[in-house]
């Protein structure tokens, strides 16, 4: 790999978009997501269902979401890079759909088991054999009261398709396809949003408000656009939160986080209360910058002088000295995943800005993704979602593909330390 762009080798899912494998890999899911359903359907409410019945039901569904989760991770990953890419791109929307497809056949199984009695539901969640998803039976539990009809999740998936999937597809290769034109001591660039986004760190003012006008221009040419992508998202997730008898929005998502609503509302009052502390932290920053009034450009302005500009090899062994002076094996994790180009990292058109970690597949190592700058904020950034990837690595290594998810009030604490233990 050339030393100037880092990006990620997907070869662990497949060698590419016409990989023969992945063709069969498609047939196959099929047939058993068919068999599947042809077999266990109707038969997970009966009250004569043993816990040996239901783990080989299990283990089967286990195993068709575990193929189909490789193939949807795969597609995202591709898409995230080259998301203005069009055989990229009717790959991602040919396996959003094929999601759906396989889904259709699997819907009924959790619907059902919500369907077993309280007694036979408390004496499966004890049995010895069903131990590895005892948690997943209990959490499916949890969202029995919010659960349509089959033939009505049905709906709400094919919709998807169009509806806010389709949106998410049109705001990502919108804001992908976006290049800035920006002076820089005379020097004209041709610049990615994750590139000029980086002068929002610099010390110049000027040169951070230029950045940001520049910015904000491309974003204000297709302000309706966004505000329709946003308008339509917001209202499609509220019009599914009451048809699936939600008291508020937010409370589907703490569902899924498996947190309660009061929880997170005495938060979000705690938080409110506290804007002040915030507001103390920014005037004292104004005063250090010596700036007549802060603004919305100087948010990201450094204290003091900061010239020093990193290589991402240097980031690198930076955050691989900080982890191993934790644990060794934090250090040998990162190591791995650079030797196999887990690790996306160049700004480049068509990749997504920001970051984040997804896993690869089971007992392998995860991949991270970047848009570095050389900055501080890019070791930040880099170093926390290693972080996450961390916490994926381990999860992986150690639980079988049903109980590997990782809701949002858990995830964030891997990476956040790790970033502790940088700086």
């Amino acid at each position: 790999m050339s030393k100037d762009l880092i990006k990620w080798d997907l070869s662990d899912f497949y060698n590419n978009i016409n990989d023969p494998v992945l063709d069969n890999d498609l047939q196959d899911l099929v047939k058993l997501a068919e068999k599947f359903n042809q077999k266990v359907k109707g038969n997970v409410e009966k009250p004569s269902l043993t816990s040996k019945e239901l783990l080989e039901w299990f283990k089967e569904y286990e195993t068709i979401s575990e193929k189909l989760f490789y193939l949807q991770i795969y597609s995202i990953l591709l898409y995230r890079t080259n998301s203005l890419d069009d055989e990229i791109k009717s790959f991602y929307s040919k396996m959003d759909e094929f999601n759906v497809k396989i889904q259709e056949k699997l819907l009924f199984f959790n619907l059902e088991l919500n369907k077993i009695s309280n007694n036979k539901f408390e004496e499966l969640i004890k049995a010895p054999e069903l131990a590895n998803y005892s948690q997943a039976l209990k959490f499916n539990k949890l969202k029995k009261e919010h659960q349509l009809s089959e033939k009505e999740e049905q709906i709400i998936l094919m919709k998807d398709i169009t509806g806010v999937s389709g949106f998410i597809k049109l705001y990502s290769e919108l804001k992908s396809s976006f290049m800035f034109d920006f002076e820089v001591n005379g020097e004209k660039k041709k610049l990615t949003e994750a590139e000029l986004f980086a002068f929002m760190y610099q010390e110049d003012k000027d040169l951070r408000y230029k950045a940001l006008r520049t910015m904000m221009s491309e974003y204000k040419k297709n302000e309706m656009i966004f505000t329709h992508i946003f308008n339509n998202i917001l209202k499609d997730w509220d019009l599914e939160s009451k048809k699936k008898k939600f008291t508020k929005p937010i409370a589907r998502r703490n569902l899924e986080n498996e947190v309660k609503d009061e929880s997170v509302e005495i938060l979000g009052k705690v938080t409110t209360d506290s804007y002040k502390i915030v507001e103390k932290y920014y005037n004292l920053k104004k005063k250090i910058l010596n700036l007549p009034e802060l603004h919305i450009s100087d948010l990201y302005a450094p204290v003091g002088q900061v010239t020093k500009k990193y290589s991402y090899q240097e980031a690198l062994e930076l955050i691989k000295d900080a982890d191993e002076k934790f644990h060794p094996e934090l250090k040998n994790i990162v190591e791995k995943m650079e030797k196999l180009d887990h690790i996306d990292a160049t700004p480049r058109k068509g990749k997504n800005r920001g970051a984040f970690c997804a896993n690869g597949k089971l007992k392998h190592y995860p991949f991270v993704f970047v848009n570095f700058t050389g900055n501080i904020d890019s070791i930040r950034a880099l170093s926390h979602e290693l972080g996450h990837a961390f916490h994926a690595y381990y999860i992986q290594r150690d639980q079988n593909f049903i109980n590997i998810g990782i809701s949002l009030v858990v995830a964030e604490i891997a990476s956040v330390f790790n970033e502790i233990l940088i700086f």
